[in-house]
């Protein structure tokens, strides 16, 4: 096999070391996890600008000060569980892939929920 860029800068590490690990595929299972929670982190700012942005106005009106409310409380919800969720599930099959494990029975299902779940809405 051929020698990496990785495996040169890191002195030819045995398989089965941490090194080994790292060269063989760790250095990207750290980057998809780094990208993760970065892409989390962003999206929920925005969606918590534009949901704060949607309560103000909101509120501003006695007849939908409930509606405005209820956003609110839905803020934390969206933003933080249900954005990390769909990270997580993308960032565990590609740190899955990376490390050799076929995750293509996973893609599948996801297809398929996805496409049911489109004809749903």
């Amino acid at each position: 096999m051929e020698e990496s860029f990785l495996d040169r800068l890191l002195g030819n590490p045995v398989d089965g070391t941490f090194l080994g690990w790292l060269a063989g595929g760790g250095l990207w299972a750290f980057l998809i996890a780094f990208g993760a929670i970065l892409g989390w982190w962003l999206v929920r700012v925005v969606l918590r600008r534009g949901l704060r942005q949607a309560v103000k106005g909101l509120d501003q009106h006695d007849a939908t000060a409930d509606v405005g409310m209820v956003v609110q409380a839905a803020d934390s919800w969206i933003s933080n569980f249900l954005v990390a969720v769909v990270f997580g599930v993308a960032a565990v099959l590609a740190i899955l892939h990376v490390l050799g494990n076929n995750v293509d029975p996973a893609i599948n299902y996801l297809k398929s929920a996805g496409s049911a779940t489109g004809i749903w809405l």
